[in-house]
């Protein structure tokens, strides 16, 4: 199992563009550690979901999906 950690500086757009890549390498999971909050991002997330990738909220409950800590 590889580990691929990103750091945004709680920049928004970040955040939407890092998530698009983790979606882009096909990974078995993805944590998500703070969000921008923006719809997009709730998108996204379905669409990680769609590709049967696993995507999990850690230290705070991401809104407008399952994803929960």
């Amino acid at each position: 199992m590889k580990k691929i950690e990103q750091y945004s500086k709680r920049d928004p757009q970040t955040m939407v563009d890092q998530f698009k890549q983790a979606i882009s390498a096909k990974p078995d999971g993805i944590v998500i550690t703070g969000h921008p909050g923006k719809a997009e991002f709730v998108t996204l997330v379905d669409q990680a979901e769609e590709k049967g990738i696993i995507v999990t909220s850690g230290d705070n409950t991401f809104p407008a999906t399952g994803a929960q800590a």
